[in-house]
């Protein structure tokens, strides 16, 4: 996923290819099959030789990232190949963003998978509302770490020592994995490079955490954020990750308690995929 680093606000953008979701809860090695409860968990597959994540629509298509891109995609363990002249990037509606290009990208492959179609939610998202995140994303190492900072520069402490910030480092594995989270905002614009998307949050939280408290890591770009719908009792996807930010001087391989996860609002871009 791409890298947004943070100082007092939004600083600069750095190039970043983003895996499975990391999650604050356990030893960080759970969630690997569906919930009990499943929004779609086996849909939201690896891109295979590509950093990333898709997730598999139905009929034959794939949504992603554009930054991940189109190709041969292993699903379930059969591996598809890309329909040739398939690849579309979706545009942003006029008006809503300075660059009329976004980062959501649609492409089929050669076959269909056994899996059920998602429904892409048509409803604003709201503030607060809850999320399963699903994504290729990173591992992360079992101790919860903490850091001071001086100057940018960050150093580990011991826990009986006072700290700036609390979090996990990455190990170098990556798995599908799922987490959840709360919605903490919506509708606003954010991208970097050639493309900006219409664009919604969720913060990396220890102290109104949810049972499985997830952000997205490196691998997770084109991973899928659920939500249910309580009028129509189904799970629709309704983000699709792109992004995560970090303090100024965080060092990469680091998720720490405040940086966001950046989804892409599909409901803005739902009527171009249908």
């Amino acid at each position: 996923m791409h890298r947004v680093v943070l100082s007092i606000g939004l600083v600069f953008v750095l190039s970043n290819i983003a895996s499975a979701v990391l999650i604050a809860s356990g030893n960080g090695t759970g969630n690997t099959t569906a919930p009990a409860n499943d929004p779609g968990f086996a849909n939201v597959v690896s891109t295979w030789v590509r950093t990333g994540s898709a997730v598999y629509l139905g009929n034959g298509w794939m949504l992603t990232d554009n930054h991940v891109g189109a190709g041969s995609t292993n699903v379930n363990g059969t591996v598809y190949s890309l329909v040739p002249g398939s690849a579309h990037q979706l545009m942003n509606p006029p008006g809503s963003t300075f660059i009329r290009q976004s980062d959501v990208l649609l492409y089929q492959i050669n076959g269909r998978p056994n899996l059920p179609s998602l429904q892409i939610g048509a409803g604003v998202p709201q503030v607060g509302q809850p999320v399963v995140m699903i994504g290729n994303g990173r591992d992360r190492v079992s101790a919860e770490s903490c850091w001071t900072v001086q100057n940018s520069v960050w150093s580990s402490v011991p826990w009986t020592q006072s700290y700036a910030y609390a979090g996990y480092a990455w190990a170098n594995t990556n798995e599908v994995r799922w987490g959840t989270n709360t919605i903490d905002a919506t509708g606003f614009v954010q991208g970097s490079g050639n493309t900006q998307n219409v664009t919604l949050s969720m913060s990396f939280s220890s102290t109104n955490a949810t049972p499985y408290e997830a952000i997205g890591t490196a691998g997770d770009s084109g991973g899928g954020v659920f939500s249910y719908n309580t009028s129509t009792n189904g799970w629709e996807l309704t983000g699709l990750m792109d992004s995560y930010t970090q303090f100024s001087g965080e060092p990469t391989n680091l998720s720490v308690f405040g940086n966001l996860t950046y989804a892409i609002q599909l409901s803005t871009y739902r009527n171009q995929i249908m």
